[in-house]
């Protein structure tokens, strides 16, 4: 354990902090310091030449001397201004992509729309002619053959193709054959000149003159000739009709 030392009584140089909560004693001629807390500070005497000596055992200063107060701690100071906002930080790098969520629920099926606004009737056009119907002849039915019944859902024009696998007309003198719908003949249709021979894998083509009523029909092969002698077909014939607008 380490001697204590000794304070001169005379010339010492000396800095006390004492009494209830002394903050600092600090003894200059040994170089020895000791802090304790205070609020208080404590009392001292000050000499001539600003140092700090111990008051007497009366807390009395000597003669020359002044009584001050030291080592109190102060008021607390007010609050410095904010200081400046720094610099902007680097932008750190991208993380890394997370997994995909979970598929969400199907949504509810929305509501039907409004009906649009019906479109315009289709524009169509059909036309056909020969001899007799350009020059407003009547060609005269002496007979007909090959039956070929159909049914329309609207009213129009009607293109009609009609196929004959085999045809032979009874006539004196050459024959003239053509499509008849309904009774009436189809323009555009003539084949004259048919030798009194069977007529083999023809097709006859032609557009009504007026406009057809939807519903049921039957298409023919009808022929005009001097003196007919009557007339067989081979059945099987197609016929293939189209409703012009």
């Amino acid at each position: 354990m380490s001697a204590r030392p000794r304070l001169p009584r005379r010339g010492a140089r000396l800095a006390v902090l004492a009494g209830i909560g002394v903050t600092a004693l600090a003894v200059a001629s040994t170089g020895i310091t000791y802090a304790v807390t205070s609020t208080t500070g404590f009392k001292a005497c000050a000499t001539a030449h600003n140092r700090l000596v111990l008051a007497d055992r009366h807390g009395e200063c000597a003669a020359g001397q002044t009584a001050v107060r030291v080592g109190a701690r102060g008021p607390r100071g007010p609050q410095g201004p904010q200081g400046a906002t720094g610099p902007k930080g680097a932008t750190g790098p991208k993380g890394a992509t997370g997994p995909a969520g979970p598929a969400g629920p199907a949504g509810q099926t929305g509501a039907q729309g409004a009906q649009g606004v019906p479109g315009a009737d289709g524009v169509g056009e059909g036309t056909a002619e020969d001899f007799y119907s350009r020059t407003n002849q009547t060609l005269s039915i002496d007979g007909t053959n090959d039956s070929s019944p159909f049914t329309t859902t609207k009213s129009g024009h009607l293109f009609i193709s009609k196929f004959i696998s085999r045809l032979n007309v009874g006539c004196s003198t050459t024959a003239t054959v053509f499509l008849v719908l309904d009774g009436v003949r189809v323009p555009g249709s003539l084949l004259e000149g048919v030798q009194n021979q069977d007529l083999i894998g023809v097709a006859l083509t032609g557009v009504t003159q007026d406009v057809v009523s939807a519903g049921a029909h039957i298409a023919r092969i009808g022929y005009r000739c001097a003196n007919p002698t009557g007339s067989s077909a081979q059945l099987g014939g197609g016929v293939s009709v189209i409703v012009l607008s």
